[in-house]
């Protein structure tokens, strides 16, 4: 055989193979077998630690300050469809802007984000806000769920919105008291947020320079 026949024949067996490739992985349902890597068909992943800043709205009292609110998803398998969801405000308001001004416990929220599309995402949330007893635990004031949007703008970005809270008071959990608002139960209150909110990733940053100790005597 020919140089250029040898040629043309491997060729020809490595784009069969290549086919043969593409073709299986369009029968297993991989949608994204024939995208570029650098393509986000699967989605930027979500799972990790993020940070928001966020401007007082709402309810909240006039001057107040930002909320500043740790992020942790954690992914509840390989798929990366369903993540377990945890707030923690590092200066909470646990008087929710004056509407449970007894409240001084609260301040961490824990829920469900669920995928809708290759960057988007649904999720609900719930914390309650109590009031500190001596030698007791503390009374249980209300119950917030907050559900809302999230969109991956990018790896390290995405903008919640359509956000969603509800107010419960201390007797939404009665039959059963598991936690969760009895169905059924309307909230005393029910605000929505229009506003679009941008929450980045915490990165990997290179540390500062350090002061030098001053020399021993």
């Amino acid at each position: 055989m020919r140089p250029k026949t040898k040629a043309l024949a491997a060729s020809a067996i490595v784009l069969v193979g290549a086919l043969l490739a593409v073709c299986w992985a369009v029968d297993a349902g991989d949608p994204c077998s024939q995208i570029p890597d650098g393509w986000p068909c699967r989605g930027w992943p979500l799972g990790g630690a993020w940070l928001q800043s966020v401007e007082p709205t709402g309810p909240m009292t006039p001057g107040a300050q930002p909320a500043i609110i740790y992020e942790t998803l954690t992914p509840l398998g390989p798929g990366g469809d369903v993540f377990v969801y945890r707030q923690t405000y590092a200066n909470p308001d646990t008087t929710l802007g004056g509407l449970l001004p007894e409240a001084d416990l609260g301040g961490e929220m824990v829920g469900t984000a669920v995928r809708g599309g290759p960057n988007t995402y649904s999720f609900t949330l719930i914390g309650y806000a109590a009031k500190a007893r001596a030698n007791d635990r503390g009374q249980i004031l209300g119950l917030l769920v907050s559900s809302g949007t999230m969109a991956l703008t990018g790896p390290n970005t995405r903008i919640d919105s359509h956000i969603v809270m509800s107010l419960y008071g201390p007797d939404a959990d009665i039959s059963p008291v598991d936690g969760l608002p009895d169905e059924g139960v309307e909230p005393v209150l029910c605000i929505d947020f229009p506003e679009d909110y941008v929450v980045k990733r915490i990165p990997v940053m290179p540390p500062c320079t350090p002061t030098p100790w001053p020399p021993q005597q």
